[in-house]
């Protein structure tokens, strides 16, 4: 049985015969006219196509436009396309000098030897699928070793949180600051890594930033309980004992011992030393000025402000988070990056409904603490059907109120904000159901959006998606594109959230193993409740309701 197939691309004249004697015994082969019929060819047929034979003079399809679209899609990366032109042909130079920048695996020049043309193209067959399965090979490799790192990641998190929360309770408080500081930290990072791509943060770097943050006041440990615990205003003398903290951090840290090029060791480092610094050299302890300060320090020197501000501490009531705002932007307690500024003005109502600093005070005085990766679920009923409304947002009891109408059934498990799918695993478990990875995405030029619903176990690769939806250099849509569209804040969007979208602005992509699922798992437009539904009644019901087709798409789990 012929299980892979080549693909003749363009009127190749007489030779399309020659080619399809060659190797129709070991290969199905499969013809199209158009760049719309390749990219439909490929998508259904991707995995059994070996190499694809492009005819360089068909006067009604420009074989460099189809190389150049099959490069920027990457299509090239993964199948061989080997070029076919006459030996006597003016074009045969310029196929030559332009094709392999394209993406061209190879040129025959036809005539051509039968058994040399043949055994061109098998080699470039045989190249590439050994490629692939070296490729394969590493991501399977790499993912062991994300694995391992994921592993080695929550035992340093572990130490860092004993340390951090030694010194929290030392310092009369519950504990919660250091996870409301990496809270506030990784949404000031994720806004920035989105507007600011300048900056470079990428994933890696932000996830070390954020498990830092917990750092910034270990050197508090040194500090005397007359000066640390005292309840009135420091005296010039204690200050400067008071501002020593950052140093005895440091040392601390470098009493370690760990390898001095470990990212995150010199996160820690960083951010212990310099979280006081300002941006107007008036900070400590070493008078930094601007950009001299580490951009990590940066981060959480603005986040631990705010949290102070809106908190309770022994020597004042908290700030209501319009005060805290306002004292920031005033300057009231110091100098800070203008660029950092304006990300923090652009998540201030996130931060306001995120961590919950608008509620009223915890019986103990503290305000309610951000869960992120520590999310804790204090209700752990499983409810059918909907709340009653009291305290919930508009957009939420709309969801609900819409299933309701469309008779779709539904459990719910209320809980904290789930910032993350890493936040939702004790969700999964108290629900029975994987909650879904929804990530909304756009082309380069911002003209098309996209809603991508995948498992939350499975990595995003932009390479993967774009060769299948023909949309190259896919890139996330910034959190304004997704409340004009979708209605929902970052961390709260899912499948529910294409009620909100009439004008079908938005394209549903759909991960099979998803649609395959007998459950669905998403937030009702609010990350503060995970419902489960049967997948059939969103495929059935919903989406025909909203008038959204969804495209299937096959992500590896890789």
């Amino acid at each position: 049985m012929r299980t892979r197939g080549i693909l003749l691309v363009g009127n190749m004249g007489a030779e399309r015969d020659n080619l399809r004697k060659w190797f129709e015994c070991s290969y199905q082969m499969l013809e199209a006219q158009s760049q719309e019929q390749i990219l439909q060819d490929l998508e259904t047929g991707h995995n059994r196509i070996a190499a694809i034979l492009l005819g360089m003079e068909d006067p009604q399809l420009n074989g460099f436009e189809v190389l150049e679209l099959l490069s920027e899609l990457h299509w090239t990366d993964r199948i061989p396309v080997v070029t076919i032109v006459s030996r006597h042909s003016k074009k045969v130079d310029e196929v030559i000098l332009r094709g392999y920048g394209l993406g061209m695996a190879d040129v025959i020049c036809m005539p051509c030897p039968a058994e040399v043309a043949q055994r061109r193209i098998q080699n470039m067959m045989e190249l590439y699928a050994h490629r692939l399965y070296l490729d394969k090979i590493a991501t399977y490799q790499t993912r062991e070793l994300r694995q391992q790192e994921c592993k080695l990641r929550r035992t340093y998190t572990f130490i860092i949180d004993a340390l951090s929360t030694a010194v929290e309770f030392r310092n009369g408080e519950s504990g919660q600051h250091i996870r409301r500081i990496r809270g506030i930290t990784e949404v000031l990072l994720r806004h920035l890594a989105v507007t600011h791509r300048e900056l470079g943060l990428g994933e890696e770097q932000v996830e070390t930033i954020i498990y830092a943050a917990a750092m910034h006041d270990i050197g508090k440990i040194a500090i005397p309980d007359s000066v640390l615990l005292k309840p009135g205003k420091l005296t010039e003398y204690e200050y400067a004992i008071m501002k020593r903290h950052t140093l005895y951090g440091c040392a601390l840290l470098q009493s370690f011992v760990y390898e001095q090029d470990d990212a995150l060791a010199t996160c820690c480092y960083e951010i212990c030393r310099s979280h006081h610094e300002r941006w107007d050299g008036c900070g400590y302890p070493d008078g930094l000025v601007g950009n001299q300060i580490p951009l990590a320090a940066q981060v959480v020197s603005l986040a631990d402000v705010y949290d102070a501000l809106v908190s309770r501490r022994i020597y004042k009531p908290p700030y209501s988070h319009s005060q805290a705002v306002q004292m920031i932007q005033d300057g009231e307690c110091g100098a800070f990056n203008p660029m950092l500024l304006k990300c923090f003005m652009e998540v201030e109502k996130q931060l306001c409904e995120q961590f919950a600093f608008h509620a009223a005070e915890c019986s103990d005085g503290s305000l309610p603490a951000y869960r992120g990766a520590y999310m804790e679920i204090q209700d752990k009923h499983i409810y059918q059907g909907g709340p009653s409304g009291e305290n919930r947002s508009p957009e939420e009891m709309a969801t609900y109120n819409l299933l309701d109408q469309l008779g779709i059934s539904y459990e719910r498990l209320d809980h904290s904000p789930a910032a993350t799918i890493a936040d939702c695993e004790e969700v999964k478990d108290l629900l029975g159901v994987e909650i879904c990875k929804n990530l909304f995405l756009c082309n380069r030029q911002k003209t098309h959006f996209y809603l991508l619903v995948m498992p939350g176990n499975k990595a995003f690769h932009t390479k993967e998606l774009s060769s299948q939806i023909g949309s190259a250099r896919l890139s996330f849509a910034g959190p304004e594109a997704l409340e004009e569209m979708l209605g929902v804040t970052p961390g709260s969007v899912s499948i529910l959230a294409l009620m909100n979208d009439p004008g079908h602005q938005v394209q549903l992509l759909v991960d099979r193993d998803v649609a395959e699922e007998p459950l669905f798992g998403c937030h009702p437009c609010r990350n503060t409740s995970s419902l489960k539904i049967r997948t059939k009644d969103i495929f059935e019901v919903f989406l025909p309701y909203t008038g959204h087709s969804p495209t299937l798409v096959t992500l590896s789990n890789e």
